[in-house]
């Protein structure tokens, strides 16, 4: 994820209220308009933001999207998957490498805990 895209997000989980214009965004963070058209646009292809018009304005309103923490955790678990497919090819390659063999465990643990332990409790969050 970009810097601007980070800092935008970062600024979305805390701010108040929680709906934030394009302008109050730049000012906050003392970011030029054009970075935070740039990473609003990339957190919103990420399905992080939502946005929202207030009635008899053009402005635009952006707000972390309610399924914010399932959708990260599933970019995690996607980036650990890649990983141990890379492991696991290596190991393919190179035979038992000790080495390997350590990530491999490592990430197989990781893996298993994050789609068991934090899935399940945010999706059982009311």
């Amino acid at each position: 994820m970009p810097k601007g895209a980070a800092r935008v997000l970062g600024y979305l989980m805390i701010c108040q209220p929680e709906s934030q214009s394009a302008d109050a965004i730049a000012k906050a963070l003392k970011m030029s308009a054009g970075a935070v058209s740039g990473a609003v646009n990339a957190l919103s292809d990420l399905n992080l933001l939502h946005h929202s018009t207030n009635p008899g304005s053009r402005r635009i309103y952006y707000q972390i999207d309610s399924t914010f923490a399932d959708r990260v955790l599933q970019m995690r678990l996607a980036q650990v998957r890649n990983a141990l497919g890379v492991i696991n090819d290596g190991l393919a390659l190179s035979g038992a490498d000790w080495r390997l063999n350590g990530l491999r465990i490592l990430y197989d643990d990781y893996l298993q805990y994050l789609a068991s332990k934090l899935i399940s409790s945010f999706r059982n969050d009311p």
